[in-house]
């Protein structure tokens, strides 16, 4: 939040009430990053390779994931699969509320399910995690 307020104050931005969207984007973002990072844990514990495979996944993620351009430089046909990656459709709806007079391709635009289909993949990753935390977390001590 500290870099988005300073981004904000730099520009001179005044404001606006469509901002308060920010809030439940920030909450699907916090649900998703929550779910991969149980996820991760549990298996770090279990498997101590993790680390190294996770360093490969997270740069072939960053570059996968449209941050720095706008999921409308992508062909058409890859653009429903980067919105399977919740990441990406919280990106779009971000950019969609802050830059204004802008087109921005959102998941509705492009997926059946609309943001339904990103919002459900982070809560199911969250659900994932706490079943593998809550199935694996009895033998933790003996395996750390």
């Amino acid at each position: 939040m500290i870099p988005l307020v300073i981004l904000i104050a730099w520009n001179r931005l005044v404001p606006e009430v469509k901002w308060v969207l920010l809030i439940p984007l920030f909450f699907e973002l916090f649900i998703f990053a929550f779910g991969v990072s149980v996820i991760l844990a549990t298996l770090f514990v279990r498997f101590r390779d993790v680390g190294q495979v996770w360093e490969l996944t997270t740069q072939l993620l960053f570059y996968a994931s449209p941050i720095i351009i706008p999921v409308g430089f992508l062909p058409p046909w890859s653009q429903p699969i980067a919105f399977l990656n919740p990441f990406v459709q919280i990106m779009q709806d971000m950019r969609a509320v802050l830059i204004p007079d802008q087109v921005v391709i959102t998941a509705p635009d492009v997926l059946v399910g609309g943001r339904l289909l990103p919002i459900g993949i982070a809560f199911a990753m969250l659900l994932v995690g706490l079943y593998l935390f809550k199935r694996e977390s009895p033998w933790f001590a003996e395996r750390v």
